[in-house]
C-alpha cells in the first residue's frame, strides 16, 4: 500500500502532504494488487499462476519440474513487479493477497487439475519425504482425490506423532477418519490409523475417546472377519485399561489381556504377545499384588521380544521388569535391567522410554539412600519429558523425588515438587499420584505442623480413589494414621491401620510401608509395650536391611533405640541410635537426623555422659535451625518451630 501511495504522490515524503487517492478506499486494495500483477509480462503469467497453486513459498524444484525453462527470467520478472521477493535465496510471494488474487482468477476445474499436477510433482521430487506429507495431503485434497488425501493424512499424522506434535497429529488423523467413512481403507492402513490416533488421544489425556477409537476398530475387525485387526484392537484396549489413567479397569484389563494373549499365540504375532504379557505384568503387580506373577510375565515378555528381535519391546519389557525389581527390593536385578534398557536408547531414540527408565532409576536410588543420584535422574527424566510436552513422564519423574527433599528437610522443595507432580498428573490423566503423592504431600505438611492443610490433602486423595484404584487406599490410610498419632489421637490411628496388610513391595505407594512400620512401632511404645515395639521394628529391618534399602534406616534404628532404652538396655540403645545417626548423616537426611540426635542426648544424659549429651543436643539444635531457615513461608516456619518435639529440643 505504501509503495502504491508513493507512486501516486510522486515521492515518498509527499505521501502525508497530498490527499489520499480514491483507489485506497473501497476496492482500493484490489486495484493495487491487480495493477501489481499486471506488471508481470504475459509470457510469465502461466508460470506465476502455477506458483500460486504450489503455495506462498516458491519451491524452485517443483516449479522447474512442472514448467522447465529459464527460471531466473521468471523470478526476476516477478521481483521487478514486486510480486515476488527473495530472502537468503528463498523466494516467495511478497504478500499472500497477491497469491490469492491469482488463485481467484483460475477456473475451479482448472485449479483441481493444477493441484493434481503439483501433487504428482511432489511425489516425484520428494518421494517418501516426511516434511512434505502435509503438502501432499493438501494438494490431493484440492485435486478432488479423497483416497490419496486420506493416504497422506495418515502419513502426516504419523509424522506429527513421531515428532510428539499431538495436536497436529489429531487434526490429520481426524481428517483421515472422516474420509475413511466414505472410502474404506486396507487393513494395514486401518491398523495404523486407529492405533496411532488412539495413542495420540491417550497422550492428550483423552482416554475415553481413545477407548472409543479402539472399540470402533474392534467392531470393524468383526465386520470384516479379520482376526489380526481384532487382535490389534484388543491389545490397544488392554494396554489402556491396564494403565492407572482415568479409564483404568483391572477386571476388564485382565480379560482383554488374556484374550489378546491367546489370539496372539494362535496367530503367531510375537509383538502382540509381548505387549499382552507386559499388560499382565502391570495388572498382576498393582491390582492383584502378585509380584512373583508379575516377574514371570515380564520375563516371558522379554523372552518373546528377544526371540522376534523386537528392540522396542525388549527395552519396554526391561523397564517394566526393573520397576517390579525395585518394588520388591531386588536392586541388583533392577540395575542390570535398567542398564540394558538404557543401552538401547541410541538406536531407538524413544524419549518416553528414556524418561521412564530414568524415573525408575530415581526410585531405585531413593530406596538405596543415594539421594543426589535420585534427584539427578528425576531432573533428567523431567527435562526429557518436558521437551516433548509429555505430561505423564513429567508426573512420573516427580513421584519419588519429593520424598528425597522431605527426608533432607527441604520442605519447600518437597511441597513444590509434589504440587508439580499433582499438576502434571491432572494434565496427563495419571490417577495414581493424585492419591499417593497427595497423601505424601499431606505428610510433608504435617511434619511442618500444618495439620489443616494436611487433612485437606488427605480428603482430596480419598476423593480421587475409585473402586478400580482401591489398591492405593493404604497410602492415604497409613499417612492419616501417622498424622493422627502426632495429634495425640491414638485410637483413631489404631483404627486406621487395623488389619491393614501391605504386600512385600512398595510399588506406587512410595513410603507407605515405611510409615506403617513407624506408626505400628510408636503405638506399641505408647501402649507401654517396648518388647512388642522392638519385635515389630526388628521384623521390618530384617526385610529392608539385607536388600540394601537404606532410606528408612535412620527412622527404623531410631525407633529400635527408643525401644531398647525403655527395656533398660541403654548401651544397645546407644548403638542403635549411633547407627541411625550414621545413615542420616551419610544420606543428608536432616529431617531424620535431628530426632535421632535428640534421642542420643536423652540416652547419653541417662548414662551420665554429659559431654556427649551436650554435643548431640547442640547438633540437633543446629539441624533444626538449618531446616527452619530453609522454610520460606513465615507461617509454616513458625508452625514447624512450635511443634512440641521441636520446642522440647530447642528448650533443653
Amino acid at each position: 500500500v505504501v509503495r502504491a501511495l508513493a507512486e501516486e504522490a510522486g515521492r515518498l515524503e509527499d505521501i502525508g502532504r497530498k490527499p489520499l487517492p480514491e483507489s485506497v478506499f473501497a476496492g482500493g486494495m484490489a486495484h493495487i494488487i491487480r495493477r501489481r500483477l499486471n506488471r508481470v509480462p504475459p509470457e510469465h503469467q502461466p508460470w506465476l499462476r502455477l506458483a500460486a497453486v504450489v503455495g506462498r513459498d516458491v519451491d524452485l524444484n517443483i516449479m522447474q519440474t512442472l514448467l522447465p525453462g529459464k527460471i531466473e527470467d521468471r523470478l526476476n520478472a516477478g521481483a521487478e513487479a514486486a510480486v515476488l521477493e527473495v530472502e537468503e535465496g528463498h523466494w516467495r510471494f511478497a504478500h499472500n493477497k497477491l497469491r490469492e488474487a491469482l488463485l481467484a482468477d483460475i477456473d475451479p476445474d482448472e485449479r483441481r487439475g493444477l493441484h493434481h499436477r503439483v501433487a504428482l510433482a511432489l511425489e516425484q521430487v520428494y518421494p517418501d519425504s516426511p516434511g512434505h506429507m502435509t503438502d501432499l495431503m493438501y494438494h490431493w485434497g484440492m485435486a478432488g482425490e479423497p483416497r490419496q488425501e486420506m493416504h497422506y493424512a495418515i502419513r502426516a499424522g504419523e509424522n506429527a506423532f513421531r515428532l510428539h506434535a499431538s495436536q497436529e497429529a489429531r487434526q490429520y488423523f481426524n481428517r483421515a477418519l472422516e474420509l475413511a467413512r466414505a472410502h474404506p481403507l486396507e487393513s494395514g492402513e486401518l491398523e495404523q490409523l486407529y492405533t496411532h490416533y488412539g495413542r495420540v488421544l491417550e497422550l492428550s489425556n483423552r482416554y475415553r475417546q481413545a477407548l472409543d477409537c479402539y472399540e470402533a476398530l474392534l467392531e470393524i475387525s468383526r465386520e470384516r472377519d479379520e482376526r489380526h485387526l481384532e487382535l490389534v484392537a484388543i491389545a490397544n484396549m488392554a494396554a489402556l485399561l491396564a494403565s492407572p489413567n482415568t479409564q483404568y479397569n483391572s477386571r476388564r484389563g485382565f480379560d482383554l489381556a488374556y484374550r489378546g494373549l491367546g489370539l496372539a499365540r494362535e496367530l503367531g504375532d510375537g509383538y502382540s504377545e509381548a505387549r499382552m504379557l507386559r499388560c499382565l505384568l502391570a495388572l498382576s503387580l498393582y491390582a492383584a499384588r502378585e509380584a512373583d506373577a508379575a516377574i514371570a510375565y515380564g520375563q516371558e515378555a522379554l523372552r518373546v521380544a528377544r526371540a522376534h528381535d523386537l528392540r522396542q519391546q525388549i527395552a519396554l519389557a526391561l523397564n517394566d521388569l526393573a520397576r517390579v525389581y525395585v518394588f520388591t527390593g531386588r536392586f541388583s536385578d533392577a540395575e542390570a535391567t535398567l542398564g540394558e534398557s538404557a543401552s538401547l536408547w541410541p538406536e531407538l531414540d524413544d524419549i518416553p522410554l528414556m524418561a521412564d527408565n530414568l524415573s525408575i532409576t530415581a526410585t531405585q536410588q531413593f530406596f538405596l539412600g543415594h539421594y543426589d543420584r535420585a534427584v539427578t535422574c528425576s531432573d533428567l527424566a523431567y527435562q526429557l519429558s518436558e521437551s516433548i510436552d509429555y505430561a505423564w513422564g513429567q508426573s512420573d519423574s516427580r513421584v519419588i523425588v519429593g520424598n528425597v527433599y522431605l527426608r533432607r528437610g527441604e520442605f519447600d522443595l518437597a511441597i513444590d515438587t509434589m504440587a508439580d507432580c499433582i499438576r502434571q498428573s491432572v494434565r496427563a490423566g495419571h490417577n495414581a499420584p493424585l492419591i499417593t503423592t497427595r497423601s505424601e504431600m499431606a505428610l510433608a505438611c504435617a511434619m511442618l505442623g500444618d495439620y489443616t492443610r494436611a487433612v485437606d490433602l488427605l480428603v482430596q486423595a480419598r476423593a480421587a480413589t475409585s473402586s478400580s484404584l482401591s489398591f492405593l487406599n493404604p497410602s492415604t490410610q497409613v499417612i492419616e494414621a501417622w498424622i493422627r498419632l502426632r495429634q495425640g489421637n491414638l485410637d483413631v490411628a489404631r483404627a486406621l491401620i487395623a488389619g491393614l496388610e501391605l504386600p512385600d513391595f512398595h510399588y506406587a505407594l512410595g513410603i507407605t510401608a515405611q510409615v506403617l512400620a513407624e506408626v505400628e512401632t510408636e503405638l506399641l511404645l505408647a501402649d507401654g509395650d517396648p518388647a512388642g515395639a522392638l519385635a515389630r521394628i526388628d521384623a521390618y529391618l530384617a526385610v529392608v536391611e539385607p536388600r540394601g534399602e537404606r532410606c528408612s534406616l535412620p527412622v527404623a534404628y531410631r525407633l529400635r533405640g527408643i525401644a531398647l532404652d525403655r527395656l533398660g538396655r541403654p548401651e544397645d540403645a546407644l548403638a542403635a541410635l549411633d547407627t541411625a545417626r550414621h545413615h542420616a548423616v551419610k544420606m543428608g537426611a536432616l529431617a531424620d537426623l535431628w530426632p535421632v540426635l535428640a534421642d542420643l542426648n536423652t540416652v547419653k544424659t541417662e548414662m551420665g555422659d554429659s559431654v556427649g549429651a551436650d554435643e548431640a543436643l547442640l547438633h540437633a539444635q543446629s539441624v533444626i535451625e538449618a531446616v527452619a531457615d530453609s522454610i520460606a513461608e513465615a507461617n509454616q516456619r513458625r508452625a514447624f518451630l512450635w511443634l512440641p518435639q521441636v520446642v522440647d529440643v530447642m528448650g533443653r
